[in-house]
């Protein structure tokens, strides 16, 4: 992973309460680890499908070559840390440059579509935003 998001993921891990605050090293970590999403990266390409069935066409009797078209995706993960309460994600922008659709799973398991609010191909540093009823 590039240097860029290691020092913005140390940043925010450091950015703790204060070391007078009553909370022990497992408490602050486990409460950092709630802020640790999976990004996915979704690419989208039709693709037909191998096997081509021959049938009879039945208004003109002749043959017909009968093919399927499906919908299939690459699909690119990794890690996310959400930087503000109101949705801003950073993660690495080989994970979503050229997605057609970009996912962020919760530690729940709740999936929400994000934008990209910016993106840096030379440093490999994104940040995406989510829309949420509630803050995180």
């Amino acid at each position: 992973m590039p240097i860029a998001f290691f020092l913005a993921l140390l940043t925010f891990l450091a950015a703790g309460p204060s070391p007078a605050a009553e909370m022990n090293a497992i408490e602050l970590l486990q409460n950092k680890y709630d802020s640790v999403v999976t990004v996915t990266g979704k690419t989208y390409q039709m693709a037909s499908v191998p096997d081509a069935r021959v049938t009879v066409d039945p208004r003109t009797g002749g043959l017909m070559a009968m093919t399927a078209r499906r919908l299939q995706f690459q699909e690119k993960k990794g890690a996310g840390v959400i930087i503000s309460s109101d949705g801003h994600i950073v993660t690495n922008t080989h994970i979503i440059f050229g997605s057609q659709e970009i996912l962020v799973t919760f530690r729940d398991g709740k999936e929400i579509p994000a934008r990209i609010l910016f993106i840096s191909r030379e440093d490999d540093f994104s940040i995406l935003q989510v829309k949420t009823d509630r803050p995180l």
